[in-house]
């Protein structure tokens, strides 16, 4: 039975009529070195014309602008304190020429868009399966659908341990359910059966309207997680982290409620953490607010049945971007790897098939139960 699923996680073109293109110039491939240039006036441009582009451009909050002729500079301009050795990202012009590239390479058939990524970047550039890994292909990347979770807390990131699988929503998707899932700060883009929207559940009005008439599940997986000593702590953080974690799946399961009653047979999961029953270092803050999901999950399961089951998942470490900087070198993950009696650290795929277990119909006997991984 498919089942339709709420999951909560300038540019100004300066042209002329110039003569024959002259043959295209290649900059060096040295940083230190020069990159050639012509002049403004040598092309016949208006110079002052130039000077009010500088100040129009400043005044949209312009952090660089360049012009290129034949592949020589003709205008290179910083604005603020931005400098040509400034980092800046720039997803944009990453993704044209990225495009570009492949386009060419696709023409003199040196690649297909079908290959997979693994066959021209090896096996293991991702934190997935070996099994996730080789369905992504080069149109996945291209078209932004590979199934990456791109809410790390490092999006500049591209070393294995941040290019992770968004393993729920994109599991119960290829299973053939109908899921709506949803983004704070990082959008994500659509696919087959996955549909992303924006949602803020700190605000006042928690607006699920782009929801059906029936829902059958529903998770609530904040992707937030503060780990300081208590001293270091203030009140109000706890109060701030309380207000995502708890109230957050309060008024989204409130808001949801009437569809989920329509379905009769609806599924909530919950998230919490093994730091609630076993005492870890640093982790006040969260066992606090996952405590309370914990005794949430055991009390609306009681008052929903039997039409709607409320079960928690309560995770050990797990290799995902929230553990990043606890798992960020071999040596961390096979510390922490020796603490379990299974000697490896969880993944993302572990804590999602157990989550789509729980929203299907196979866990129709099970609810009010906090399951450990």
């Amino acid at each position: 039975m498919k089942r339709r699923i709420l999951l909560l996680s300038i540019a100004l073109l300066l042209f002329n009529q110039f003569s024959k293109a002259q043959k295209l110039y290649f900059p060096p491939l040295s940083f230190t070195a020069n990159w050639d240039t012509i002049s403004p006036n040598s092309l016949g441009w208006c110079l002052p014309k130039i000077d009010s582009l500088y100040s129009f451009l400043e005044q949209e909050n312009t952090k660089g602008f360049m012009v290129l002729k034949d592949g020589k500079i003709v205008l290179e301009k910083y604005f603020g304190t931005f400098t040509k050795d400034s980092a800046w990202y720039w997803a944009s012009a990453g993704k044209t020429i990225t495009s570009f590239l492949i386009g060419k390479a696709k023409e003199e058939k040196l690649l297909k868009l079908s290959d997979t990524s693994s066959k021209y970047l090896g096996n293991g550039w991702t934190n997935c399966t070996l099994d996730q890994e080789n369905k992504i292909t080069i149109l996945n990347q291209l078209t932004m659908t590979s199934g990456l979770d791109d809410g790390v807390t490092d999006n500049h990131c591209t070393d294995k341990t941040c290019l992770t699988f968004k393993a729920i929503a994109e599991g119960l998707a290829k299973a053939g359910h109908q899921v709506f899932a949803t983004y704070n700060k990082n959008q994500c883009s659509d696919q087959e059966n996955l549909k992303y929207h924006f949602l803020d559940v700190l605000s006042e009005n928690c607006d699920l309207s782009f929801l059906p008439e029936k829902l059958d599940g529903m998770a609530y997986c904040p992707g937030s997680i503060v780990l300081k000593p208590f001293h270091r702590l203030k009140a109000e953080d706890f109060v701030n982290d309380y207000q995502l974690q708890t109230i957050g799946a309060i008024k989204t399961i409130q808001a949801a409620l009437p569809k989920l009653k329509d379905s009769g047979n609806a599924s909530i999961v919950l998230f919490s953490t093994l730091a609630v029953q076993t005492g870890l270092n640093f982790h006040s803050m969260v066992a606090s607010s996952k405590g309370a999901i914990e005794g949430l999950s055991r009390a609306l399961a009681a008052e929903f049945a039997p039409s709607i089951r409320v079960n928690c998942i309560a995770p050990s470490l797990t290799d995902t971007p929230l553990a990043a900087s606890l798992l960020n070198t071999e040596e961390k993950k096979l510390a922490n790897a020796q603490r379990h009696p299974l000697k490896r650290i969880g993944s993302a795929e572990d804590i999602s098939n157990l989550a789509s277990f729980l929203l299907s119909d196979k866990s129709s006997w099970m609810t009010g139960q906090i399951l450990h991984l």
